[in-house]
């Protein structure tokens, strides 16, 4: 038999030339239809056929404990063969022999063979007078269920010759029929003989008159059965037999019995079911194969994609024609078909190119990989991979993320988690690793820190266009414009400005480095008409600060002091009256404006940060810290650096060294990673050239500048006193830091004696400062000029104290008459902690000699806002 173990083994498949018969199993004693077929034992998968082993003649096959006997098919098929031919051979021969033709008969039922039990019939319609080939004819009309023909047959048998063996035959086929009344005379001598091994067939005239609701005659029959056999009378069946024909007496209520259902045998038939196992594995591989085509569709049909919006200002899309809304840093998944997928942003004042990416997997592995497509149209997102692995003791640290920036569309490698985080923990098993991947959006930051991106991307062209597309999204990011300033001539600059002048409300920002852009492209330029126009029409107060800018005072001054003063007042006047107290010197009036100016515009970082500058030439470094504290416009490491040099200031050892702390903890994250040592050390180099900065330690700045890197730039060289080299690190792209070094130069050059150097600085100095803006232009002819009013006027101009420390030492060295005053100034304004100021120190280390009046001859509004 076959064996099966988890749906795993042997199984019989398909059923061919079957025939069934009733009878009793010769296992477990059970009537039931037998059958015999032909089949085929397959190995079997879940009972799924998979690979047929050999073909089987089943014999008598019980139903009720499914045991058989079993030959191979060919061994089978061979002996019923000779038997055959053998039983078919003698009646050709003889076909009048009456032991050849019963013989033959019953090899036809023997091996179920209808063909030839036919060829038979012929052979026997002569024999009806022949009692044994009769008797064998009936036999075989029986076992192929042919009740008439067989009744008819073993008739003439006992016609021929009374045989009680043939009246039992004859009794069954009866019974069979469903005629017990005819199969009563036919048994009678198994109760007169008290014939034992033929109790069988009154036992089936009970069922089969219990079956036709006759349960008076089945009484009857029990009655006779008793007397003859009075040992089957206690026997528990027969009691329980008896019991249902009593209980039944009246009703006539048929009662089915297993033994008395007269089979179908199907007669040596094929059926559909022997070719079944061999279609059922291709079957399931057909089924799977569409199943996976669809699934493969369906995918292609509903890809994930991934939208990020890299900006902190919300904008709409259009991806194939359809509308998504992206929120400010922000990922968006979406869903399309394959294929090329394009990404529009419909606002036309962004200008940000449509991107167009293939979103394709090969068909036949689509249901098993799942690249990660991302789209980002403004390109200003950093889409991250990061590998993390977990174990269960001293996990190594996350990888290096692999940044992408820059692009408007990614196709990533398949990984475990797309733009969500890690799980805390996995379970792991002994010393088992477990490696993760995933995909992730991080915000770039602050404008410096995009800049600090921006510088990685080789192709110029590249990196101005998302600097635009960041000064588009972001309007009132003036680094950013500032930044674009620098890298674009001024002419383009003016164009890409021009987008945005027209803007309502005013875009401030825009205007300011507008007017500056115009002035560096002619620095004959009057653009009073265009801005008294733009106050005509709209009369607010950043229109009438902006006309402040390009006026002369007093002009200028009544102007700012109107949109300073206003309901609501600009912002941008009070931070423009803050700026110009701070370049006189005069830091308690400066904070007191900008102080209000951050408070009508708390996110302006260039508010803020000049602010900040105050509080440091003020020396109120415990405000200059609780405001990095509250400011959320500068990232944490900027802030902490901040707070670092405000420490050195003050000379606060101990903060000093918890803020290093909390700075190294901060970029070095959670969990130590060997492969960040050599960062750390660049990184603790760059803190203590910081501090060195802060003190204005000459010695130390020198010391720590041991690498190359270091050493190659202008304060190197310049504090080592090598001028000339200096100069070649000097890009008059820089615009005013250019100016501040080819200063610093040319007091250097001055103070050695070295005319050439000083002539050349001297030329830069006047290009570069003609063509920056007003406010300096002026100042290079005030430089030049012999007037004794010269001085003074420059004292009192609005220049940005960074630069115009410098100026005033140069005016000092070059009117020695009024130098007290213009070194006093320029050594006030010297207190920001950057390379400058260290230059500044080398050359003039000197404090300022006098207190500074207010002067009364400017006109400022002196009313704190």
């Amino acid at each position: 038999m076959p064996t099966v173990i988890n749906g795993v083994g042997t199984w019989y498949y398909g059923k061919r030339n079957v025939h069934g018969f009733k009878s009793i199993c010769e296992f477990c004693n059970r009537a039931g239809v037998l059958e015999s077929y032909d089949t085929t034992l397959f190995f079997v998968v879940v009972f799924v056929p998979i690979i047929p082993l050999n073909k089987q003649r089943i014999i008598k096959r019980c139903p009720s404990c499914q045991k058989h006997r079993v030959l191979g098919l060919k061994q089978w098929q061979k002996i019923k063969n000779e038997s055959v031919t053998e039983a078919l051979g003698k009646v050709t021969q003889n076909p009048h022999d009456s032991d050849a033709i019963s013989n033959a008969l019953l090899t036809a039922s023997s091996f179920q063979d209808e063909e030839l039990f036919e060829k038979l019939i012929v052979l026997s319609e002569g024999k009806t007078g022949d009692a044994k080939v009769q008797a064998a004819l009936g036999s075989a009309y029986g076992y192929f269920n042919r009740r008439e023909e067989a009744i008819e047959a073993l008739k003439n048998s006992l016609r021929a010759r009374d045989d009680n063996s043939v009246r039992e035959l004859l009794a069954d086929n009866y019974l069979r029929k469903g005629e017990p009344e005819n199969a009563r005379p036919l048994y009678q001598h198994v109760f007169d003989e008290r014939k034992g091994e033929s109790v069988w067939l009154p036992n089936n005239a009970i069922e089969t008159c219990q079956r036709l609701g006759m349960h008076q005659e089945a009484l009857e029959i029990m009655e006779a059965r008793e007397a003859a056999f009075p040992e089957y009378a206690r026997q528990k069946p027969f009691l329980k037999q008896k019991a249902v024909s009593q209980k039944n007496l009246t009703t006539g209520k048929r009662i089915a019995t297993a033994h008395l259902i007269d089979s179908e045998q199907v007669r040596n038939r094929p059926t559909s079911s022997s070719r079944r196992p061999y279609i059922v594995l291709p079957a399931i591989l057909l089924l799977g194969f569409l199943i996976y085509v669809s699934i493969a569709f369906w995918k292609g049909q509903n890809r994930k994609i991934y939208l990020v919006n890299g900006s902190s200002k919300a904008y709409e899309v259009a991806v194939n024609g359809e509308k998504v809304s992206l929120n400010p840093n922000r990922v968006t998944p979406y869903t399309v078909a394959e294929g090329t997928v394009r990404v529009e942003v419909p606002a036309p004042e962004l200008k940000i190119d449509a991107v167009e990416g293939q979103v394709e997997t090969p068909f036949w592995e689509r249901p098993f990989t799942n690249p990660v497509f991302v789209f980002n149209p403004d390109g200003l997102g950093l889409i991250e991979e990061e590998t993390a692995t977990y174990a269960l003791n001293n996990p190594p640290p996350n990888s290096v993320p692999n940044v992408h920036f820059g692009k408007g569309f990614y196709q990533l490698i398949p990984v475990d988690y797309e733009f969500e985080p890690f799980p805390a923990s996995l379970t792991v098993k002994g010393s088992q690793t477990v490696t993760k991947k995933r995909v992730y959006f991080e915000p770039v930051g602050t404008t410096e820190a995009l800049l600090n991106r921006l510088e990685t991307i080789q192709i110029p062209a590249e990196q101005i266009e998302l600097a635009k597309r960041r000064a588009r999204l972001q309007p009132d990011d003036f680094v950013m414009l500032g930044w674009l300033k620098l890298k674009l001539p001024p002419a383009e600059m003016v164009d890409f400005l021009k987008e945005r002048l027209e803007d309502k409300p005013i875009l401030v920002d825009w205007h300011r480095v507008y007017q500056m852009s115009r002035f560096q492209l002619d620095p004959k330029v009057d653009l009073r008409s265009e801005y008294e126009q733009r106050v005509k029409s709209d009369p607010n107060p950043d229109a009438k600060y902006l006309l402040a800018r390009i006026s002369d005072d007093p002009e200028a001054a009544r102007l700012m002091e109107e949109s300073s003063k206003s309901t609501p007042p600009s912002a941008y006047s009070q931070y423009s009256l803050g700026y110009r107290y701070l370049a006189l010197g005069q830091f308690p009036e400066a904070i007191q404006w900008l102080d209000s100016a951050v408070k009508l515009k708390p996110a302006n970082v260039q508010f803020q940060n000049v602010l900040w500058n105050a509080y440091l030439a003020a020396g109120q470094y415990d405000k200059f810290q609780s405001a990095l504290d509250q400011s959320n416009a500068t990232a944490p490491t900027a802030r902490l650096l901040l707070k670092l040099q405000a420490a050195a200031r003050k000379n606060d050892l101990v903060l000093m060294q918890n803020l290093r702390n909390q700075f190294t903890a901060l970029v070095r994250g959670p969990v130590a990673n060997p492969a960040m040592n050599p960062a750390l050390a660049k990184l603790n180099q760059a803190l203590d050239l910081t501090v060195a900065l802060a003190a204005g330690n000459i010695n130390r700045f020198m010391a720590l500048s041991r690498d190359v890197e270091s050493q190659s730039t202008f304060a190197y060289q310049f504090l080592t006193e090598k001028y000339q080299e200096a100069s070649t690190y000097i890009d008059a792209r820089d615009g005013r830091s250019a100016i501040e070094y080819w200063g610093l130069l040319n007091l250097a050059a001055r103070k050695k004696k070295n005319q050439i150097l000083e002539n050349e600085s001297w030329k830069q100095l006047q290009e570069l400062m003609s063509h920056e803006d007003r406010q300096l232009a002026r100042a290079a002819e005030l430089l030049k000029s012999n007037d004794e009013s010269a001085p003074k006027q420059l004292l009192n101009l609005y220049v940005e104290p960074d630069i115009k420390r410098v100026l005033l030492l140069i005016a000092a060295d070059r009117t020695p008459n009024q130098a007290t005053e213009l070194r006093t100034l320029a050594l006030k304004l010297n207190y920001m902690p950057d390379v400058t100021a260290l230059c500044i120190k080398k050359i003039s280390d000197e404090k300022p000699a006098v207190k500074l009046p207010r002067r009364p001859d400017i006109k400022l509004p002196d009313k704190k806002p």
